[in-house]
């Protein structure tokens, strides 16, 4: 359960209904989101709950997260770790609610870091986490295969460029992303449990 004392900071919104909206940073490290809990297995002064986020449960209560954030974590855990850790996520979050992922999309950055575990993580990544998608793929048997329970809706959000991709036009940003190895550098998605 959460500490009632951290689950609202200073200009923290409330929700609709009067109450503080718990919202975490998920393995937040030295630096997390201003208003946001602190989730990470070691303790720093930004961490508010220490916690190995690749072991289940979480500790708190299910359909009681208003909002998450995960930014260069994701990215470490291998496959089947990443699928106990969205269902975990589906779990604690409220209905609507979303959690942002940023994680390295430019290919350097995807392997420069030996922790990062294979296979990178792409776009198309988080649709795993979509029933929607594995319907319209005919890959329902695969839900069961590999114990996927969450349901988000994957609304991807950006993709950061490199420099000297920055100023140029959407249509030459698109075509970098695509077809050269380091042009991208981040990739945020944002995943709504449905």
């Amino acid at each position: 359960m959460i500490d009632p004392n951290l689950a609202q900071k200073p200009g923290e919104s409330m929700s609709p209904v009067g109450e503080p909206m718990v919202k975490l940073d998920l393995a937040c490290g030295n630096v997390k989101a201003e208003g946001f809990l602190g989730v990470d297995i070691v303790k720093t002064d930004a961490v508010d709950v220490v916690h190995d986020l690749s072991q289940v449960p979480w500790p708190f209560d299910s359909d009681t997260i208003d909002e998450a954030r995960c930014s260069h974590f994701f990215e470490h855990l291998d496959p089947k770790e990443r699928i106990v850790f969205m269902n975990e996520l589906h779990r604690v979050l409220k209905k609507g609610a979303g959690c942002v992922f940023t994680t390295p999309r430019g290919f350097d950055r995807q392997v420069q870091d030996f922790s990062h575990k294979w296979p990178p993580i792409v776009e198309a990544s988080y649709q795993y986490f979509s029933k929607d998608w594995y319907k319209a793929n005919n890959l329902e048997h695969y839900l069961g295969l590999h114990g996927i329970e969450c349901d988000f809706d994957v609304r991807p959000m950006n993709i950061s460029v490199t420099p000297e991709y920055a100023a140029k036009c959407d249509e030459h940003k698109v075509f970098a992303i695509r077809y050269y190895t380091n042009a991208a550098v981040d990739l945020v998605v944002l995943m709504v449990k449905k």
